[in-house]
């Protein structure tokens, strides 16, 4: 992993942020080997790290920390140690799940296939056969971030938001898949439905999808009531 290409800031009083300067296939990779890396070897007052694009947030308990002066660079100096010290590839633990999307629900496909020139069916095609990879969760609770979107289907976000996405659907916006949670605003093209719960409070972790996951589309034809 190349340390010198990652930069810090302070994120308030008890947080530091690794930022990667852009995206690219291995930055997942190399981020969720922080996150395993920082959980085996911990500092001391280490409370979590929370994934996200490009990113990396550390956080630490000040009162647990002893000595530490100045902890901010204090972190950022022990994961630039750590990084160095991890093995140079990531043995994921990822895992792989296949999401049913009924795309007869889909109020945008037809337009996107015009934009697109591409049929329908090839357009289906392309969107069930990329691998997808969760780069983040944000947004709304469970919200997956899906980078993998063939160039060919990516497009611009709607020009004008929708107030009610329902929830369930896959959609599509810039160069990445997501798939809404909860009925909510939203500004991307949606493709299809899923059945598929994405979010439950009551469920341990809440949300399905984490960051790291590997996601495939499998087109459906019963609708998704």
């Amino acid at each position: 992993m190349q340390e010198n290409v990652v930069n810090w800031q302070a994120l308030g009083e008890q947080a530091v942020i690794l930022q990667w300067p852009q995206y690219h296939a291995d930055v997942t990779s190399q981020i969720m080997q922080l996150v395993q890396s920082l959980q085996q070897s911990p500092f001391a007052g280490f409370v979590e790290s929370v994934p996200a694009f490009q990113s990396l947030s550390i956080h630490f308990d000040l009162s647990e920390m002893g000595t530490v002066i100045d902890p901010h660079p204090f972190v950022a100096d022990y994961v630039k140690q750590l990084m160095k010290s991890v093995p140079s590839h990531y043995i994921s633990k990822s895992r792989k799940i296949e999401i049913p999307v009924f795309y007869d629900d889909s109020p945008d496909l037809a337009e996107l296939c015009r934009l697109s020139g591409l049929s329908r069916e090839r357009w289906i095609e392309l969107h069930t056969s990329a691998e997808y990879t969760v780069v983040c969760v944000g947004f709304a609770p469970g919200f997956p971030y899906l980078a993998g979107l063939p160039e060919a289907l990516q497009m611009p976000r709607r020009a004008e938001p929708r107030l009610h996405v329902q929830a369930g659907s896959v959609a599509i916006g810039g160069a990445y898949c997501g798939i809404y949670p909860q009925q909510s605003p939203g500004g991307w093209h949606i493709v299809g439905r899923t059945q598929v719960c994405l979010f439950d409070a009551a469920q341990q972790p809440p949300a399905l999808l984490q960051t790291g996951d590997k996601v495939h589309f499998r087109a459906v034809r019963e609708r998704v009531e």
